[in-house]
């Protein structure tokens, strides 16, 4: 499980270098808006998880091939507003 802390407007990833593989991320929102973690790369298309509303979490499963994906926050212009990153598998 790979723990993912987002707030107003932060995004932050515990292990941003992983192998390929299937991964359970568990995502803790400790902020009060609603926010929820999207990703584009290799194979996946872009794919999203729940929204989670503030003090809330959520579990998302994925599987990542090698490749660098891009992260964010898919709620309103959180993105704009700095909820993004990236993860490289290899």
């Amino acid at each position: 499980m790979i723990n993912v802390t987002v707030n107003e407007f932060s995004f932050v990833i515990a292990k941003r270098d992983l192998a390929a593989g299937t991964y359970t991320f568990m995502i803790d929102n400790v902020g009060s808006a609603p926010h929820a973690m999207a990703l584009e790369g290799p194979a996946v298309g872009t794919q999203q998880s729940d929204v989670v509303d503030g003090g809330k979490q959520t579990e998302w499963t994925v599987t990542l091939q090698a490749g660098t994906y891009e992260v964010w926050c898919p709620v309103g212009n959180h993105r704009a507003q700095g909820m993004e990153t990236t993860l490289t598998v290899k």
